[in-house]
């Protein structure tokens, strides 16, 4: 994670800071795919980890009840 957020910091810093050459847009998309990155990692992926936890346990529990 800290190359995806290493990336957003210095493609953030030309299209700021170099403002005659800045970003072209082909290069928008992957500052946005960073930061989506980030966002997705920091928020979707514990809600999506927690989803598959509460499966396991529910999985288990069926599984023991079998037996």
């Amino acid at each position: 994670m800290v190359g995806v957020v290493d990336g957003l910091r210095k493609l953030r810093n030309i299209g700021t800071h170099e403002p005659v050459e800045g970003l072209t847009s082909e290069e928008i998309p992957i500052l946005d795919n960073l930061s989506k990155a980030i966002l997705e990692y920091i928020y979707i992926a514990p809600h999506l980890a927690e989803q598959a936890e509460m499966l396991l346990e529910d999985l288990n529990k069926k599984r023991n009840k079998g037996f």
